[in-house]
Formats: C-alpha cells, structure tokens, sequence
C-alpha cells in the first residue's frame, strides 16, 4: 500500500542510529563548539565553497565553448 511505504520512508537509518537522532546530535555538537573551533570550520567550508564556485565556472565555461563548437561544426 503506498501509505505505508511513504509512512516507512521517513524510518530509514544511517548505521543503528535514525538520521533525525543523529541529525540532532550533530547540532548539538555544533553549538557546544567554542567560537574558535566554529571559525575554523566555517573558514574550511568558505575555502571549499570558493574552491567549488571555480570549478563550477571553469565547467560551464568548458561545457559553452563545446556547444558553440558543435553549433559551427552543424552550420558547416
């Protein structure tokens, strides 16, 4: 019945532990941390945010320049 599948979904586990349970736990972590500590990791997630970003627009730069040359390869 699809009531109860949709109804089981939210049951699944990472590990022997609910992923709201660990969700909570997490955040309870994070804000026990010291200012110091959150800082280091906020500055490791704005490095790999950068880091992404560029990716990101290296890729799509890549993925324009092979679609104008395809579009010129079909008018040829």
């Amino acid at each position: 019945k699809e009531s109860d599948r949709v109804k089981k979904s939210h049951k699944k586990v990472h590990g022997k532990i609910a992923f709201q349970h660990l969700a909570k736990i997490v955040g309870q972590r994070w804000r026990s941390l010291d200012a110091d500590e959150k800082k280091y990791y906020e500055d490791l997630a704005s490095k790999d945010s950068n880091r992404y970003n560029e990716q990101l627009e290296e890729y799509n730069k890549k993925e324009q320049e092979a679609a104008v040359k395809k579009e010129s390869i079909k008018e040829e």
